[in-house]
């Protein structure tokens, strides 16, 4: 009960996350990487790299601003009227009890009702195609920072247009280190194979840092 209870929760906060995405806060919490062309994100207890001509913001949960407990990040490519390319970060923090009795199930449950429930809305929206498709791939396991991490892709598609197609990959875990469930969803409608998408999202994983 109580899993369900917080994945709605987490379902319903990124809802309200997705849906008031025009009043993002731009962040300054940014720095040049020595990877050439990326720019670190570090704030409110972890890092990431992105694109240095992506543009960054920020947005609270709960009516308040993002804080080291809650919020998401979105860096996105401004280069496109129609957005084409963006990497989002959630994170909650919730008490270790509730999450380690039973992990895989909350960290599935949480991605099924943060993708179902908010990024599938709002990606359609954000490409203007309300009729696209999109179709749920496999279901894996892998371990990020020595935590348990569950990651799925999804392929958007448009019956109208063939020639649009959009791959997007989201990953969930929870980190015991600092007590927060950690979402990266990464979207690009510029790759056209599932690997390549893949591929580029855990290069992004692989430089998060959440501890």
């Amino acid at each position: 009960m109580k899993t369900r209870k917080l994945a709605a929760i987490q379902g319903l906060c990124l809802l309200v996350l997705l849906l008031a995405f025009i009043i993002l806060i731009p962040s300054c919490a940014t720095y040049q990487t020595k990877r050439e062309g990326y720019r670190v994100y570090n704030k409110y207890g972890f890092s990431f790299e992105y694109p240095q001509y992506f543009v960054v913001g920020e947005l609270g949960m709960f009516e308040g601003p993002a804080s080291y407990y809650s919020g998401a990040v979105i860096a996105s490519n401004p280069l496109y009227e129609e957005l084409s390319e963006c990497i989002i970060v959630v994170w909650l923090k919730i008490t270790k009890s509730i999450v380690k009795s039973y992990e895989k199930s909350f960290l599935e449950e949480g991605l099924n009702s943060a993708f179902d429930e908010s990024f599938k809305e709002f990606f359609k929206e954000s490409t203007g195609r309300d009729e696209s498709i999109i179709e749920h791939g496999e279901l894996v396991e892998s371990k990020k920072a020595g935590h348990l991490m569950l990651c799925q892709y999804y392929v958007e598609t448009d019956p109208e247009d063939e020639d649009f197609k959009a791959l997007m990959r989201l990953g969930i875990w929870y980190c015991a280190m600092d007590q927060k469930v950690y979402m990266v969803f990464y979207f690009n409608s510029n790759i056209s194979k599932i690997e390549d998408v893949i591929k580029e999202y855990q290069n992004y994983i692989d430089r998060f840092t959440c501890h």
